[in-house]
């Protein structure tokens, strides 16, 4: 091996520093130098994309709107719920903590669902076009 890609830890041992900066060196060489296996992880295998515009792509890219925005909004369906159970009947719904409560109380833990459909198939359907 040259110089250039001999080991950071083989050259710090040969050199003639005291163990404290050896130590020093070695912990700063592991976040600086770079490492042969993270490259090899980073590149993508030949054949493995789509071309920019075609059927593919266009229906990766809406498949990548539905789970990220299809299933992040579905998810947060309940506290939505609460929030708007709150705005209609503040007397009824005195607080997020107690909104849970009573929606619980009244409809059983799938009152909470309520309307996760319309909520995931509209952003679903509203953000594939947009990816």
């Amino acid at each position: 091996m040259d110089g250039m890609m001999e080991p950071v830890s083989n050259l710090i041992k040969s050199s003639s520093y005291t163990n404290g900066e050896r130590k020093h060196l070695y912990i700063n060489s592991i976040f600086s130098y770079p490492r042969q296996d993270a490259t090899m992880m980073a590149s993508i295998p030949e054949g493995d994309s789509c071309e920019f515009g075609s059927m593919k792509y266009y229906a990766f890219c809406g498949l990548g709107g539905i789970l990220s925005c299809g299933i992040t909004h579905t998810l947060v369906t309940p506290l939505d719920l609460v929030k708007c159970r709150l705005q209609v009947d503040p007397i009824k719904y005195k607080n997020v903590a107690n909104g849970f409560k009573v929606t619980v109380a009244e409809n059983g833990i799938r009152g909470l669902a309520l309307g996760w459909a319309p909520t995931f198939f509209g952003y679903a359907t509203q953000v594939s076009d947009g990816y």
